[in-house]
């Protein structure tokens, strides 16, 4: 895993995201980067990873997923794919 990310410019601009929204964001794309050969995560794995309650990336998944950057599959187990 290297220290650089390319990010869309218009994840920093947009203003209807928040911080969180942004810093979940953010944590998908280094999780991608880390695991190439998986697309779902388990919001206990995010959570790890940024310490962020499970309710606030909750909310913030179901932002990106209202603006079409990221979406989310459920199963019986609450995993995010980007």
């Amino acid at each position: 895993m290297n220290n650089h990310i390319l990010v869309d410019k218009n994840i920093l601009t947009d203003k209807r995201l928040s911080s969180n929204d942004r810093i979940v964001y953010f944590a998908l794309v280094a999780l991608l980067d880390q695991y190439k050969d998986r697309s779902n995560f388990q919001y206990i794995e995010i959570s790890k990873l940024i310490g962020l309650a499970r309710s606030s990336i909750q909310r913030s998944t179901i932002h990106l997923s209202r603006y079409f950057i990221s979406t989310i599959k459920t199963k019986k187990i609450k995993k995010v794919s980007m």
